[in-house]
């Protein structure tokens, strides 16, 4: 069902001529050999990736993340190793959900207001499964410095304490 969601690449439903021609161009150009294609396997082995073409080195440098994400040192990658995002990215500071955490940075000043934001405005799981914030948590936390900011500079405006400090 996913392939054919993914060869479906004007996504009207249908599978036809032009979607199969392009789906075969770009597999056979992402390897080396065509063949492969054939074979009833569920992993590829590294070398098979066609590194002198864009779509094979792409294939073959996400296949090296992957595995490197999971701490495994093969020449090969297979079905299961890719079947897990959350174990693939669990690991990484930079894994293109759009939520940032406090591991997504080395500056412990920087991590200490992710924090803040989480706890005082919520936060969100990233891939890796640590709560961090997205974009509208950053613009809410930051709104409700703004206001915090305007309520403080209210309090300390003439008349306000009628009798000072007291």
């Amino acid at each position: 069902h996913k392939t054919l969601e993914i060869i479906d690449s004007d996504k009207d439903g249908k599978i036809r001529v032009g979607e199969i021609v392009s789906a075969a161009d770009y597999l056979t150009s992402a390897i080396k050999n065509a063949d492969l294609l054939h074979e009833e396997k569920d992993t590829i082995a590294l070398s098979d990736f066609n590194v002198e073409n864009p779509a094979g080195k792409r294939l073959y440098d996400s296949a090296k993340r992957v595995l490197s994400n999971l701490g495994l040192e093969k020449d090969s990658i297979s079905l299961s190793d890719t079947a897990d995002s959350v174990a693939i990215f669990a690991g990484t500071k930079y894994n293109g959900d759009g939520v940032i955490t406090a591991a997504s940075t080395d500056d412990e000043a920087l991590a200490k207001v992710i924090g803040d934001m989480v706890s005082t405005v919520g936060g969100v799981a990233d891939r890796s499964g640590a709560e961090g914030v997205d974009e509208p948590h950053i613009e809410a936390f930051y709104a409700a410095c703004a206001d915090y900011s305007a309520w403080i500079a209210a309090g300390e405006a003439e008349g306000v304490h009628p009798f000072g400090e007291d």
